[in-house]
């Protein structure tokens, strides 16, 4: 290795879709064929901050080892990979000291972290079959790894199928006071999208600056594991202030979450923000402190419930934009949302445009699963609270939608709690809606459940009308 390229910012590239390969700056693929190696790279390669602690890492790759085993193989693997990637001359690429193992990401391209920070930049040539991530390989015996591989894959996949879907969000956030328009071109499986920008420092203190990108990621790894949401990764942005508008655009998100970090002596102040990017509004914010001796302890759940609170609003703010806005071409997404928000009246009428809504986003999408999900809840509304001028058929209708969505969408938790709700509704079997609800409940992250019965949220303890929920029930 001793011919490569010495200067710091000569830059390597990875390949982590399909078959793995890391490849010098002048195109020599470096001898990596471990897999123990390959997998401890990408592990530090797909961290937010390219970092990751040595415990961590012993326990993904060595937890089912004594910790003096797991420590040992860790420090031979990572031997190897040195020799294998660091330049014989110049900073090495890759860093480990007692603690932590980091990667330079400034001097390497990697196609998955391409994907992650800005969709639209992404080498398309390369994505027309990329495979799967780390396509291959696997770990035996070590079920961290494995469980850590099967998320990432599925987020990869997600983040593939986005490409489609952000070149129609340039062209509908172009202009943001018209109504967005696709030509005619709509997108299949769109979803609100949010863009997560680095927090900023608020103080002098550098060392501050490990507490924001901590922050940061732990955000950002908590939005990911929300079905219900695109999340794509801005990185730090140094112009202030930032032009929100413009940041959407770019990323193809129409949401941007920020946050900043205080120091009060040895208090710290968390402030976090939600803004719609396209009419540049702040549509939630909310401030957390926490002293530094008890910070690490609860950035976790401070991640998890600014998460939370996000996922809320968002959804807030899509059926209340649904709603006001005027439909002038044929929106799919605009069309759910605004059915999403018209069930949530509670009326007949409303109900009933709901159901036709819903089935104008599958005339434009047969196989969309939360459109079909949502026409089968509705249904089976209509059908328990004696709404219905043939309630046989608004049944057969209800479970029509049910079998449809749970053939498009059966892993997905918003397409389950929908589900689960409309075999409530129908009277149908309830062991099947417990399980279907359970699988919701372990395939989500931790939410807040305010409200009570098997569809969580979607399903209500009471009609408006006071009464019980299956009180009202006609047989068929």
């Amino acid at each position: 290795m001793g011919d490569l390229p010495s200067h710091d910012d000569a830059r390597y590239r990875v390949r982590l879709l399909g078959s793995f390969g890391i490849f010098a700056p002048d195109g020599t693929r470096l001898p990596i064929t471990s897999r123990k190696s390959i997998a401890l790279l990408a592990l530090v390669a797909l961290a937010r901050s390219g970092e990751r602690s040595r415990t961590w890492l012993q326990s993904q790759l060595w937890g089912s080892r004594e910790p003096d085993q797991a420590r040992a193989s860790l420090r031979r693997e990572l031997s190897n990979l040195r020799l294998a990637i660091n330049p014989a001359q110049g900073a090495p690429l890759l860093i480990a000291d007692s603690r932590r193992v980091r990667l330079d990401l400034a001097r390497l391209d990697i196609d998955v972290r391409e994907l992650n920070a800005d969709v639209a930049n992404a080498r398309r040539a390369s994505l027309t079959d990329p495979g799967a991530l780390l396509e291959g390989l696997d770990v035996p015996g070590e079920e961290g790894f494995e469980d850590w591989l099967r998320e990432q894959r599925q987020h990869v996949a997600g983040l593939i199928a986005q490409l489609q879907i952000q070149d129609w969000e340039r062209v509908a956030l172009a202009d943001p006071a018209d109504d967005p328009a696709n030509g005619g071109a709509t997108p299949p499986g769109r979803k609100p999208s949010v863009g997560v920008v680095a927090f900023t420092l608020r103080t002098n203190d550098q060392d501050d600056r490990a507490i924001a990108d901590g922050m940061t990621d732990e955000i950002g790894d908590a939005l990911s594991r929300f079905s219900t949401l695109f999340v794509a990764l801005a990185g730090p942005r140094p112009e202030r202030p930032l032009d929100h508008s413009a940041l959407c655009r770019e990323l193809g998100v129409r949401y941007l979450l920020e946050g900043s970090i205080a120091r009060d002596r040895d208090t710290i102040r968390i402030q976090v923000r939600l803004t719609d990017g396209v009419v540049r509004e702040q549509i939630w914010a909310q401030r957390f402190d926490a002293t530094l001796a008890e910070l690490f302890a609860v950035q976790s759940e401070i991640a998890q419930t600014v998460a939370q609170q996000i996922d809320s609003f968002v959804e807030i703010a899509e059926r209340t934009r649904a709603v006001t806005q005027r439909v002038t071409t044929p929106d799919a997404y605009h069309l759910y949302w605004r059915a999403n928000a018209l069930f949530r009246q509670w009326e007949r009428g409303p109900m009933l445009e709901a159901i036709a809504t819903a089935q104008q986003v599958l005339e434009l999408e047969p196989h969309n699963a939360w459109a079909s999900a949502l026409a089968a809840f509705c249904h089976s509304i209509v059908y328990s609270f004696g709404w219905a001028d043939d309630p046989a058929t608004t049944r057969a209708a209800a479970l029509s939608h049910y079998e449809h969505c749970l053939r498009h969408g059966e892993n997905d938790p918003f397409v389950l709690g929908y589900a689960a709700g409309t075999l409530v509704g129908i009277g149908g079997d309830v062991e099947i809606a417990d399980q279907l609800s359970t699988v919701r409940w372990q395939s989500t992250p931790p939410r807040a459940r305010a409200c009570s019965g098997v569809a969580g949220s979607i399903w209500p303890v009471a009609s408006p009308r006071g009464r019980s929920c299956g009180s009202n029930r006609r047989s068929a």
